[in-house]
């Protein structure tokens, strides 16, 4: 029993051992691979170099310098022993090109723009002399125009306004764009969030009131619609015809009292058959006065005294009142 303990743990102390072996390399493996890593860095920084040279003849010297910044981080990283003209050459490339960006920085009034050029020329040259001046120069010119720059907590905060007022610019086409789109709910409330945003945005604003015109339009044609409608629905109100062509027709040719005619009409018929005016005459009376004379008369030439009922209709039909006269 112990030596079958024994035998499985000193299986696992020789695999412990072979793994570490292979995990740490020896010392000469790591002499090879770091020189290796020196002639592939040794390649590129030529590359860089070569692109440096062709950035600064085409005048592109912002884009010079960041290639012989990144030069001279790879003549960090192999040793400037091992490669001294190559270290030479991007001191030299890159003073002259930083000088160009200061001095140019310099006659735009951006002093502390050319303080940072030329900090970079003393961080890889510090005895560039040149560039000593330079600083020496530039600084005494910011002492005298302190009070005339904004403070270097105020220039960094730079990039991060330029960002927001780019956001900002993408909220108001994103906005423009629903406009157009015909979405201005969603158009609204982008536009709302880039004025909250930058409140002096006149682009937002802008397409703001177009949307509230196009509201007020919409709104207008709605109501144009509605007053409409209710004008076709008086006018079907209009020509709808009076109750009274609801009831009956009586028939036209009942005009004797026959069996075909109700003991009502029958008795109407025969009063108007016997009460007789000898002459009617009428001037200057109106309708109602001459109702009321037509019902005393019929009553006293009534043999039960009871007449005939008048009824004025307000809705008489001139057509056929027309016809009647004639008859």
């Amino acid at each position: 029993m112990i030596k079958a303990a024994i035998l499985p743990l000193g299986f696992c102390l020789l695999f412990a051992n072979t793994t570490v072996s292979f995990a740490q390399p020896s010392p000469e493996q790591t002499a090879i691979n770091e020189g290796l890593q020196r002639q592939a860095a040794h390649i590129t920084l030529r590359t860089k170099l070569t692109a440096a040279a062709d950035a600064a003849g085409r005048r592109d010297f912002t884009a010079a310098a960041n290639l012989y910044d990144e030069a001279w981080d790879l003549i960090q990283f192999i040793g400037i022993a091992s490669v001294g003209p190559e270290a030479d050459e991007t001191r030299t490339g890159l003073a002259t090109v930083r000088l160009e960006l200061a001095r140019a920085a310099q006659r735009r009034g951006d002093l502390r723009e050319a303080k940072r050029h030329v900090a970079d020329i003393l961080r890889v040259d510090p005895a560039n002399p040149v560039a000593i001046q330079f600083m020496a120069e530039n600084e005494k010119l910011i002492h005298e125009q302190r009070t005339h720059m904004p403070s270097p907590e105020a220039e960094a905060q730079v990039p991060i306004i330029i960002e927001e007022k780019a956001k900002v610019i993408t909220l108001v086409q994103d906005g423009k764009l629903y406009y157009e789109m015909g979405k201005l709910d969603e158009a609204e409330a982008t536009l709302k969030q880039a004025v909250k945003q930058d409140p002096g945005n006149q682009a937002a604003y802008y397409y703001l009131n177009l949307i509230k015109e196009a509201r007020f339009s919409e709104a207008l044609s709605k109501r144009d619609v509605s007053s409409r409608q209710s004008l076709v629905e008086i006018e079907e109100a209009w020509a709808t015809p009076p109750k009274r062509e609801l009831l009956p027709v009586p028939n036209p040719y009942a005009r004797t009292p026959s069996v075909n005619t109700s003991k009502g009409r029958q008795g109407i018929y025969s009063k108007l058959e016997r009460i007789r005016l000898d002459e009617v005459k009428y001037d200057g009376l109106n309708l109602g006065e001459v109702l009321n004379d037509l019902n005393d008369k019929a009553k006293k030439r009534d043999i039960d005294k009871r007449g005939v009922n008048f009824i004025l209709n307000p809705n008489i039909d001139t057509g056929a009142a027309s016809a009647l006269h004639t008859r």
